[in-house]
């Protein structure tokens, strides 16, 4: 996934939500990692964070998890927002081997 948000004018910007879903049964996975850029020119990006993503129980039942990057105090006009996704199923998983799917549903800045 990979969205970059013009907020219009520069804002101060001290956390940001993303909601992912993961449901291994229909091989939707969340995402290894998020990395949250900002920009007040929209072509170079700095202050990189990275959040570091943790799977849920194997097999487990879907769940929806949030994954926040808090206390950023960054002033910025646009952010650009990467989740990398797995990529393949791991070998535990009856696909093992099998392109992973991402879902997200919301990205919440504050």
């Amino acid at each position: 996934m990979d969205v970059t948000i013009d907020l219009s004018k520069k804002e101060q910007v001290s956390k940001i939500t993303l909601g992912f879903l993961e449901s291994h049964g229909s091989w939707i996975f969340l995402p290894t990692e998020v990395i949250v850029s900002f920009s007040n020119d929209g072509l170079s990006y700095n202050n990189k964070t990275i959040i570091n993503v943790s799977d849920g129980k194997q097999n487990g039942t879907a769940n929806r998890v949030e994954v926040e990057s808090e206390n950023l105090k960054i002033l910025a006009r646009y952010i650009k927002i990467e989740a990398i996704n797995r990529g393949i199923c791991p070998n535990w998983h009856p696909g093992a081997g099998g392109k992973t799917w991402l879902f997200s549903d919301e990205i919440i800045i504050e």
